[in-house]
């Protein structure tokens, strides 16, 4: 370790700090709570991990590939889009009637939100795409460049970063935690397979939209 260079230093610390702060905002995650306050926060967070990475790029401490967004031809991005999204549909359903409650509930709930609010659409227009979007960049996208150049090969990258995309839903039930380390095992998969957290963020979207 006390090889790498400060570039790799720096990447690894940027990641680290991103994954931190997205598993502390499980800790949101409070049975009761304020729906609308907690959607607030929540959508806070998520814009701030997107703002900390398009400034790593800025700053050229990232690139765009390094963090997921390389250039795919479309016709493969398109085929890896289906695919996920079909096995990630196929995982979340699993998930959702076999294993959730199935080793007991977890730390934290979700609030649930009151019916018919304004809250619930903007969660799901504006919400479920942030939590996809940054969750695959930074559990994905820079996970997969920094594990890589600390010599990682792919089976040890899809390893570790799929352990610490569970870890980032700690406060979830046994069985949610298992069905995101399912996912996170497949995200990983389509972006060493293809260079882009593009499909990743499909399947995440979809998986989302199916757990209850």
């Amino acid at each position: 370790m006390r090889f790498l260079s400060d570039g790799i230093r720096k990447q690894r610390g940027v990641f680290l700090a991103l994954a931190a702060v997205l598993a502390a905002s499980d800790a949101m995650d409070v049975p009761g709570a304020d729906f609308s306050a907690w959607l607030a926060v929540d959508l806070g967070v998520r814009c701030g991990v997107l703002a900390m990475a398009a400034l790593c790029v800025d700053r050229r401490a990232f690139s765009l590939e390094e963090i997921g967004l390389a250039r795919v031809r479309g016709d493969v991005l398109l085929i890896h889009c289906v695919l996920v999204a079909a096995v990630a549909a196929l995982v979340a359903y699993l998930g959702a009637t076999r294993l959730q409650g199935l080793f007991g509930p977890g730390l934290g709930a979700l609030p649930a939100p009151m019916a018919g609010s304004l809250w619930v659409g903007l969660d799901a227009v504006v919400g479920l795409p942030l939590v996809a979007v940054s969750e695959e960049v930074v559990f994905r996208g820079m996970a997969l460049t920094v594990l890589r150049k600390l010599g990682l090969g792919s089976a040890g990258t899809v390893l570790a970063s799929t352990a610490l995309f569970m870890l980032s839903y700690w406060a979830h039930s046994p069985g949610a935690i298992l069905t995101m380390g399912a996912l996170g095992a497949l995200f990983m998969v389509s972006t060493l397979r293809t260079g882009s957290v593009v499909p990743a963020v499909v399947g995440h979207y979809l998986a989302m939209w199916l757990w209850p």
